[in-house]
């Protein structure tokens, strides 16, 4: 038999003593070693009085080597840690194993020691009035579901704070805290009636969309009253060819300047058919401008008659809308338009 086996109270170490040739039966034995050693700590912390210190060591040593001895030594840690309602069902559990095993000293002194606690348990009633019971509802009390059985009967509690809570479909949960700190007291929790949860409102269906109407405007001349997007292609092609005429007008009156500013600069360095070199360059600079200015003019006065012809003629609504720009570019002897467009 292992020191273990022994009860660590010198109280009861008479009435222990009979069953001290008998071994303890073990169940599921993990770790003997180590939990030899954590029953060896526990008996130090309690010789020291420290007995939360203590619990814990005995807990864990009969989780790893299951024994009665440790079992009575934990029933009796919880005594005198003031946790009355634990300490009263280990010793209940070690009688039953005393009864298991035909140890009926042992059986017989645990029975006799939780009998003695158990007037001085404080108890909780949670108590669920008609009103209260509702489909689904589940009580916890420190986060263990209390049955349906354990509603309005007192069970006994260790003392301290003690968390009830309640919660069903459907309703709002409620949650309450309860100090125990009284031996010998029945403490009742009422659970009132759970409200109801605030329904979630109703999806909101997408407002059907009114159907775009457009108002025709009667179309003159020159098509007044239409916004932008209301321009067909071949208006925007019109525009377009307006702005190519404006650039090609520009252009030549560019050039057309540069003609007469070079051919007045000629008419100074030359004499009859004679003339300096300065003066033959200014007539062939001339000659160039004159002819650059000729084509911009030709090019912009037929695109403004192809933009006035495209504007009269096109339809008075469409959906296509586009965008048109003209660059022009002018350089001594030479000149050009750039021109940038986009559809959609």
């Amino acid at each position: 038999m292992t020191p273990r086996a022994r009860c660590s109270a010198l109280a009861c170490a008479a009435v222990l003593a009979l069953a001290a040739t008998g071994p303890d039966a073990r169940a599921q034995s993990t770790d003997p070693v180590a939990a030899q050693a954590l029953f060896d700590a526990g008996k130090k912390l309690m010789a020291d009085r420290k007995f939360a210190e203590a619990c814990p060591k005995f807990e864990e040593s009969q989780r790893l080597d299951p024994a009665i001895g440790t079992h009575y030594a934990l029933a009796e840690c919880y005594e005198k840690a003031g946790r009355l309602a634990s300490a009263w069902v280990a010793y209940l559990d070690v009688a039953s194993d005393a009864g298991a095993q035909r140890r009926a000293d042992r059986e017989k002194y645990a029975k006799a020691r939780a009998a003695a606690l158990e007037p001085r348990l404080s108890r909780i009633s949670v108590v669920v009035p008609a009103a209260a019971r509702v489909p689904g509802l589940e009580i916890k009390r420190d986060g263990e579901s209390l049955h349906e059985a354990q509603w309005s009967i007192p069970v006994p509690t260790d003392p301290g704070s003690h968390v009830i809570a309640a919660a069903a479909p459907g309703k709002v949960p409620f949650e309450t805290t309860v100090v125990v700190h009284e031996e010998g007291k029945v403490l009742e929790v009422a659970l009132p009636p759970l409200t109801d949860a605030p329904s979630a409102p109703p999806p909101t269906p997408n407002a059907p969309q009114a159907p775009a109407t457009t108002t025709e405007t009667p179309q003159g001349a020159g098509g007044a009253g239409q916004g932008p997007h209301d321009l067909g292609t071949r208006r925007i092609l019109a525009l377009g060819a307006g702005v190519v005429g404006v650039g090609g007008v520009v252009v030549g009156s560019i050039f057309g300047l540069e003609t007469l500013s070079k051919h007045s600069s000629a008419l100074q360095q030359c004499q009859g058919n004679a003339c300096s070199p300065a003066g033959l360059q200014d007539v062939s600079d001339g000659k160039s401008a004159g002819n650059v200015s000729t084509v911009a003019f030709a090019v912009g006065g037929a695109a403004l008659v192809g933009g006035v012809v495209l504007w009269l003629t096109a339809p008075s609504r469409a959906t296509t809308v586009g965008s048109l720009s003209v660059t022009p570019l002018a350089a001594p002897g030479s000149g050009g338009l750039v021109l940038r467009g986009a559809w959609q």
